[in-house]
């Protein structure tokens, strides 16, 4: 009977240790099946995070990138009118409208003007008349000059 007795002691310890090995290991797997799934969650986060940042990015510099265009093009046709008279800002619309229609096959164009105006107000580029109606360029020497001084002043590096 002893010996049948620490047969089954032996068993039990036996059985209790394999039980614990299980445990340990299915314990173990899933603490690393955690650790995992938060390593790749974080990563896909900070991808993400990191795509975002790309696409803001992207449409930042495509904002800027329109409104340059806007100024340029309204300056320019501003520049091309005859110096001696002003336009209005709805004559300068269309002018700028049927401009990107005939060289840039653009179908349906809506130019902001206000936008453009403002801009080239801004920039000190315009002379307005007193009722704020017309528009007239700066000489272009001037525009350039004020560009300059402008950009000068405002990415100077302090050192």
């Amino acid at each position: 009977m002893i010996g049948a007795q620490t047969n089954i002691y032996g068993l039990a310890l036996a059985g209790s240790v394999c039980a614990g090995v299980c445990f340990q290991t299915w314990v173990q797997f899933h603490m690393k099946r955690t650790q995992f799934n938060h390593t790749i969650t974080k990563h896909l986060f900070q991808r993400k995070l990191a795509q975002n940042m790309i696409t803001i990015e992207s449409l930042i510099h495509e904002t800027i990138e329109q409104e340059t265009r806007e100024l340029i093009i309204g300056l320019a046709l501003l520049q091309q009118n005859d110096q001696d008279n002003a336009i209005t800002s709805k004559i300068l619309k269309n002018q700028a409208e049927s401009f990107l229609k005939k060289h840039f096959n653009i179908s349906t164009c809506q130019f902001d003007i206000d936008d453009c105006i403002d801009k080239l107000a801004d920039l000190n580029l315009l002379e307005k008349d007193s009722s704020f109606e017309s528009l007239k360029a700066v000489p272009l020497e001037t525009a350039r000059e004020r560009i300059k001084h402008r950009t000068r002043t405002e990415f100077a590096f302090s050192s």
